[in-house]
């Protein structure tokens, strides 16, 4: 489940399978969010800082990881009360071949953790070339500014929501 497949990676031939299993993705702009639905991943304040940003927000958000459990029932009721449900896409498990596609086509990773020692999913995403935006509560913060790999922000909305904006222009 932790490799990426960047060898056998051809944008053609990859997209292809990607919109074939969710073609609601085909020519969306999207930020990525990929791994456990868990309250410590601080999914709430990625959906509520894309409401609090309105219409500055132009893109999607798809979550890759298994929603069946209360975190993922709790933020699917999120998305309908913050009416994001035409932004906000719940794709469950993704593996091989599929998610180095969605990692490939996305604008950047999304990681918004109140606690996280070693994001795997942050790593999936730097290979792939992809920006990460995150929290100072992720170890690899740092590095990511270090190496100016994309922004790092508090685990709040305000402060969240700046720099998906920061991004976004």
């Amino acid at each position: 489940d932790y490799a990426i497949i960047l060898e056998k990676y051809n944008q053609s031939a990859c997209s292809n399978k990607l919109f074939k299993t969710y073609p609601f993705l085909k020519n969306k702009k999207y930020y990525l969010f990929m791994g456990r639905i868990d309250p410590k991943k601080g999914c709430d304040i990625l959906l509520r800082s894309i409401h609090f940003l309105g219409n500055k927000f132009k893109s999607n958000l798809v979550f890759a990881g298994d929603y069946n459990n209360s975190t993922g029932s709790e933020l699917k009721k999120l998305v309908i009360e913050l009416d994001l449900q035409k932004k906000v896409f719940f794709l469950g498990h993704i593996i091989n071949e599929i998610k180095s596609e969605v990692l490939a086509n996305s604008k950047a990773m999304l990681l918004c953790s109140h606690d996280e020692n070693f994001g795997i999913s942050v790593v999936e995403s730097l290979g792939y070339g992809k920006p990460v935006l995150t929290t100072y509560k992720v170890n690899t913060y740092q590095k990511i500014l270090d190496y100016n790999a994309g922004y790092v922000a508090n685990n709040n909305v305000k402060s969240f929501s700046k720099i998906i904006n920061k991004f976004e222009n």
